[in-house]
């Protein structure tokens, strides 16, 4: 789920502002309270660690990416002699980009 740029600059405004009240109890809580319910689950889920990291999807796109790049190389490094697997290999690859 892609998130907008001004949905993400609110939230790390909201962030910062908390982190900034963060060693005065009272004013914490008074921030905490002002918050809508939805801005309570994102702040919930952004301190819990649950939220989706960009940097654990990138990592598993490459390794994919890797993987069948390397299969392709293999195959065709293998069967270039023969003609039909060959014509199988370079439909796999258009089908695959």
């Amino acid at each position: 789920m892609k998130t907008s740029k001004t949905e993400l600059e609110n939230f790390s405004k909201l962030v910062t502002g908390l982190i900034e009240q963060a060693d005065n109890t009272e004013s914490i809580c008074y921030a905490l309270n002002r918050l809508t319910l939805e801005e309570l689950e994102k702040v919930k889920i952004y301190f819990s660690g649950s939220a989706t990291r960009v940097v654990a999807i990138r990592q598993r796109e490459i390794i994919i990416g890797s993987f069948l790049s390397g299969m392709l190389i293999f195959l065709f490094s293998t069967y270039q002699s023969n003609l039909i697997v060959f014509f199988f290999w370079a439909l796999f690859s258009v089908t695959c980009v």
